[in-house]
């Protein structure tokens, strides 16, 4: 039986050249599926990174505008205990006494003698950070690296640097009427702005009724 001619020869294997053209094309399949594991794994930390972040200013803010609701503000017109610290604020800092409806990270749920927020300046920017009857300041929100202020308004149109809820006692012939102030906390670059209204709540107004001091005592 003679030999096969060599074009019908049949190869039982790769080449060389093939088994490293098959590496070469499983290697670069492996590093596609890699680089797209590890974008895609980046891309889901930066979501959920971003997610966290947001959910730490919105507790932020939420505790922030809880102190401005909370903040005792007399009405116009009132009494006021001698001695007592009036609620004010400057474009670093506000405060006062404070009745709060929910717990804060400052200070717990009901009242509390003095509350103050303030704007610690660092190198990289401002921090919010609150303290409640002379206790330890407490970080609030982080604003870096944003630097900014508190400004304050009666009627959230005119703004100002500073204010003081001293109740007016000039006309002490009218009723008490409701006295509040905004709170606004705003940054230099406008990408962080917070705005909660304070309000003494409006008085009773129908005063106790007058005694009747015509009627003459009983004779014994």
């Amino acid at each position: 039986m003679g030999r096969r001619p060599p074009d019908i020869e049949r190869r039982g294997g790769f080449s060389l050249i093939e088994a490293l053209v098959v590496l070469a094309v499983a290697g670069a399949a492996l590093m596609l599926i890699f680089s797209v594991g590890v974008r895609s794994t980046e891309i889901a930390f930066r979501l959920g990174r971003r997610a966290l972040d947001l959910a730490d200013r919105q507790v932020s803010t939420d505790a922030l505008r809880g102190v401005v609701r909370g903040l005792v503000i007399p009405p116009t017109g009132s009494e006021v205990p001698t001695g007592a610290p009036d609620a004010r604020g400057t474009p670093r800092q506000f405060g006062g006494p404070a009745v709060l409806a929910a717990a804060t990270p400052c200070a717990g749920s009901g009242p509390s003698a003095w509350i103050e927020i303030s704007l610690v300046g660092e190198a990289e920017g401002d921090r919010v950070t609150c303290r409640a009857d002379n206790g330890p300041a407490v970080v609030l929100a982080d604003l870096r690296p944003h630097r900014a202020r508190f400004s304050y308004s009666e009627d959230g149109v005119r703004w100002r640097e500073s204010w003081r809820a001293t109740p007016r006692l000039v006309d002490r012939a009218r009723a008490p009427r409701e006295q509040g102030v905004y709170v606004r906390l705003a940054a230099d670059d406008g990408k962080v702005e917070v705005i909660e209204h304070a309000t003494s709540g409006r008085p009773d107004p129908s005063p106790a009724a007058p005694r009747d001091v015509s009627a003459r005592a009983p004779e014994l």
